[in-house]
């Protein structure tokens, strides 16, 4: 059976990512994920009141928020990931 996604949180991804590759603009970011202007600024919303992005008050642009940066930085987490990743290759090599 084919497990559902939520579209919302879909869409939110592919946008923390479309910024995380340096674009920043609005129309930059719609464009790129095929929705409409309001629906990504909806989102993007969503995603400052989260502190997953910010957005600069002067040029309107939008970055990775401090939630992001603090979350990737852990380094419990970068332990985790680690021991994840290598154990499929190291039950390969048992």
């Amino acid at each position: 059976m084919e497990e559902k996604k939520i579209n919302s949180i879909v869409r939110a991804v592919n946008i923390l990512r479309i910024i995380s590759e340096g674009s920043n603009h609005l129309s930059e970011i719609s464009q790129k994920v095929q929705l409409s202007k309001a629906t990504v600024h909806r989102i993007l919303k969503t995603l400052e009141e989260t502190d997953l992005v910010k957005q600069d008050p002067i040029n309107r642009r939008y970055f990775l928020g401090p939630l992001i940066i603090g979350l990737s930085s852990s380094t419990e987490t970068a332990h985790n990931f680690l021991v994840f990743c290598s154990n499929r290759e190291l039950l390969r090599l048992r």
